[in-house]
């Protein structure tokens, strides 16, 4: 029990943490060019996932088999694991290349072992609490020291996945301030984005831990916001920093925190609201129907020319790329409609497109539901938006519907939340909590 509870609170300690061994193997490489997305590699914290595992595997198959199985669920269970099984075969099958599709359906598995074991085990919500401050502090010094002495610190902090850089590096990610370039806090993320996009969530899972645990104190608690969004802010991440506010936006606007409105006032808005959901049809089944306009809304965007945009108006480069990505996307989609790609096959199947000296084409297109459209096609695609209307329907805990929120807005974005260790395993983590009953 004691070394079962360290090794979970060392694993959420260490998830901001990219210290790993990466392969190298002739599909890794794009036009002689190292790509971090395609080349397998073992994480520190892949390795105490999988020692979490097998250490409480008999306690974990009992509690599954107690609180997940029932009779009644277990043909069902047999059906969705078949069903998978032949989604999984059929998305490698049509892969260009099929050893990075396996290896992503493999971290999608430690994914869902991750979040199953966070739901079952919720006599560790103290540890998982006490875990992430310390851990979010700790990770957030480191950043915040980066941003001061603008480069990294180096010394032991390279066992942790901090790699050596500073401002002059090319290629780093750097912000202009009063004419001067300064380096972005990177901590031990592989970019800033993605640091700011770890601490958002972060951040909002530990707060409402706490608003229920009460383990620390409100000085405590005040330090840890200062620290933090320190850190998020000198990030410099416009993706995360507006998807911070409006989420904030929306939780004052739900606890009626912002606007005061006189009971006619709130009637009016009331029926208002009704009248709406009647006519987009989300009153019964919104998550559903939401998701159905999102996916219409992101189908229209593919179709429009990418030249149209960008002449018309004057953007930075790095937007205009992205809206190039986002095109290449659209055409890949329609291309590949059923099955996709393959998973982690963008960069793969996108290397035809690529433009010179555009470093961007080397990673995926930065949205996260084009990204599974693109790789998983409308099967996987229908199959994420089936699992998450239930979730957020039926299962989950209202409490953390802000840092799903933030996720999810994010996702808009950027695509860290797919690609990027941390972010995966501290999603994982969030719905592993969010499925604690109050």
């Amino acid at each position: 029990m004691m070394f079962e509870k360290g090794v979970y609170w060392l694993l959420v300690f260490l998830l901001p943490a990219q210290l790993a061994y990466h392969f190298w193997p002739d599909y890794s490489f794009v036009f002689g060019i190292k790509v971090d997305y395609l080349s397998p590699a073992v994480y520190l914290t892949d390795i105490l996932v999988f020692l979490l595992a097998a250490i409480s595997y008999q306690k974990l198959k009992d509690r599954i088999n107690r609180k997940l199985i029932t009779k009644k669920s277990r043909v069902v269970l047999i059906k969705l694991i078949i069903v998978t099984a032949l989604i999984v075969f059929a998305n490698i099958t049509v892969a260009k290349e099929a050893p990075v599709a396996l290896l992503k359906w493999i971290k999608i598995f430690e994914m869902l072992l991750l979040g199953v074991y966070v739901f079952l085990n919720k006599r560790f919500q103290k540890a998982t609490l006490s875990a992430f401050f310390y851990s979010i502090l700790f990770f957030c010094s480191v950043g915040i020291a980066q941003f001061v002495l603008q480069k990294t610190i180096g010394g032991p902090f390279y066992l942790l996945g901090e790699r050596s850089f500073s401002v002059t590096t090319p290629g780093i990610a750097l912000t202009s301030l009063l004419g001067r370039d300064f380096l972005r806090s990177y901590s031990t993320f592989p970019h800033p984005n993605a640091f700011a996009g770890f601490l958002g969530a972060g951040v909002a899972l530990v707060l409402l831990l706490n608003s229920q645990l009460k383990i620390f104190s409100k000085k405590k608690i005040w330090l840890f916001i200062l620290v933090s969004l320190t850190a998020f802010l000198l990030t410099f991440s416009l993706g995360a920093i507006i998807s911070g506010m409006l989420t904030l936006l929306c939780y004052f606007v739900v606890t009626k925190k912002i606007f005061y409105c006189r009971p006619q006032a709130k009637t009016a808005i009331f029926k208002s609201w009704m009248k709406l959901e009647s006519f987009l049809g989300i009153k019964n089944n919104g998550v559903y129907a939401i998701a159905v306009y999102a996916v219409v809304f992101l189908s229209l965007l593919m179709t429009v020319p990418q030249k149209l945009i960008t002449n018309r108006f004057f953007l930075p480069e790095s937007v205009t790329l992205r809206i190039q990505q986002a095109g290449i996307a659209g055409k890949m989609f329609i291309n590949n409609p059923l099955f996709g790609v393959g998973l982690n096959n963008f960069i793969p199947s996108v290397s035809g497109n690529i433009v010179a000296g555009t470093s961007l084409f080397l990673q995926p297109v930065h949205n996260i539901y084009l990204l599974l459209l693109t790789e998983a096609g409308m099967v996987g695609f229908a199959v994420f938006v089936y699992l998450t209307g239930k979730l957020l329907t039926t299962k989950i805990n209202i409490r953390y519907l802000l840092p799903i929120f933030f996720v999810i807005l994010t996702g808009f974005f950027d695509h860290y939340w797919f690609t990027l260790q941390q972010n995966q395993l501290l999603l994982a983590l969030l719905l592993g909590v969010s499925l604690w009953k109050k």
